[in-house]
């Protein structure tokens, strides 16, 4: 009888280990699932291209599921700017990443262009622009100081000082704009594009 207890006992303790033990694991494991990629952080521009051949299409096309809706994207050479069609309007760090989608399945790099990298750079070169305009004043307030301590004591008049102005213009200067971006225009809705390429949805 006694014997019966300690094996009942010990076949508890036994499940409640394994069970402590599976939950530790479980719960580690959970730790270490990596985290779902953002939108906004698909086809990286180094991508290897030959991996977005599978994405081709005759009409040279691209279509992909964004956040905002599904799209059909286009280059227009004439217009030398991205069209899309979407039944909604999508927001454009949406359409970034559709464009660069395009360019490194068409193998045309040259037409992407990363706005955040043109911010960063106009903003260094607003910076040296401004720094450079203004050290020649400082050296012209520097000269006329000089100039002024030559001048005769018995002079009747009196002389004032020609402070250090900086102009007007150096002084209110807005931050720099995003100069160079990539125009996107929304043609229509999604069944216009198929119409227009006689395509038809799947049933």
């Amino acid at each position: 009888m006694l014997i019966e207890i300690f094996k009942f006992i010990g076949s508890i303790l036994l499940g409640t280990g394994i069970a402590v033990v599976f939950v530790a694991r479980m719960h580690r494991t959970s730790k270490t699932i990596d985290k779902p990629i953002p939108f906004i952080s698909y086809y990286k521009i180094d991508d290897d291209i030959n991996e977005y051949e599978k994405y081709i299409k005759e009409d040279e096309s691209i279509e992909e599921d964004t956040p905002g809706g599904k799209v059909f994207m286009i280059y227009n050479k004439d217009t030398e700017q991205f069209d899309y069609y979407s039944n909604n309007v999508i927001p454009y760090r949406y359409l970034e990443v559709v464009a660069r989608k395009y360019v490194l399945t068409y193998n045309c790099l040259e037409l992407y262009i990363d706005t955040k990298e043109e911010y960063i750079k106009l903003l260094k070169e607003s910076k040296e622009s401004e720094e450079s305009e203004i050290q020649p004043h400082k050296e012209e307030g520097e000269e006329g100081e000089e100039g002024e301590e030559e001048s005769p004591i018995d002079d009747v008049f009196v002389q004032y000082k020609s402070y250090n102005k900086q102009s007007y213009k150096s002084n209110n200067k807005s931050k720099p704009i995003k100069t160079k971006i990539i125009v996107f225009k929304r043609m229509g809705m999604l069944y216009e594009y198929l119409e227009k390429k006689k395509i038809k949805l799947p049933i």
